[in-house]
């Protein structure tokens, strides 16, 4: 029988009984072709999880924090005998972390921050070096978005969202929301670094849902 094992994320809030909880990390194994699911491990007391980012060479998880008003986290998890052991974490340099990416070699972890609130200086992407036994070395890399879109609720400062490798591992692209924009960074695998390529600008207002968008006058 074929065993599938998938994390499962709970972010923080109150349960049932308004009581307030903190976020976790669950492990769930399903049996294939049965298709029953059932938890076999958990790590408790993750502020804010939002992404997670599986590291096959170091049997490591990657859990990003979603911190409001304070720096984001990547808590990195080490696998063992069906449950999870903390290893170390790290900040990203800007708040609301909210999504990670690995490159190609599994040697570094990319992080994006959305930046819910407005501090002078922010990092927009950070990158990480993975350590041999799966920790977060300190950021090797990183760079910061700046300007805003149309929308003034939804686009007043830069809010990355969602960093992507390439797939000769040279090229990063990080999508803002807040500018309307993807910056494609080139990445040195090396040096674990990262410098601005090219800004693609695209249509303003584009990142705005359809259903809030003003309607178009037909004059």
């Amino acid at each position: 029988m074929t065993k599938i094992q998938l994390a499962i994320a709970s972010g923080t809030g109150k349960d049932h009984a308004a009581r307030r909880r903190t976020g976790s990390v669950s492990l769930i194994e399903i049996d294939i072709p049965a298709g029953s699911p059932r938890q076999i491990g958990s790590f408790d007391s993750i502020d804010h999880p939002s992404y997670l980012a599986w590291s096959a060479r170091h049997s490591a998880l990657f859990v990003a924090g979603e911190r409001p008003d304070i720096d984001g986290l990547v808590t990195a998890l080490a696998l063992g005998k069906g449950d999870f052991s903390a290893i170390g974490e790290r900040q990203t340099g800007g708040n609301g972390a909210v999504h990670l990416c690995l490159d190609r070699t599994g040697s570094h972890l990319f992080a994006a921050n959305y930046q819910d609130s407005d501090p002078a200086e922010q990092v927009s992407v950070a990158v990480f070096p993975i350590l041999a036994d799966g920790r977060l070395g300190q950021i090797s890399g990183s760079a910061s978005h700046h300007g805003h879109g149309k929308d003034p609720g939804r686009q007043n400062r830069p809010h990355c969202h969602g960093v992507a490798i390439s797939p000769d591992n040279r090229l990063l692209a990080a999508v803002d929301l807040g500018t309307d924009s993807v910056y494609l960074y080139r990445f040195d695998a090396t040096t674990g670094t990262i410098a601005l390529a090219t800004q693609l600008t695209l249509p303003a207002g584009c990142a705005i849902p359809p259903s809030i968008r003003p309607a178009r006058s037909s004059m």
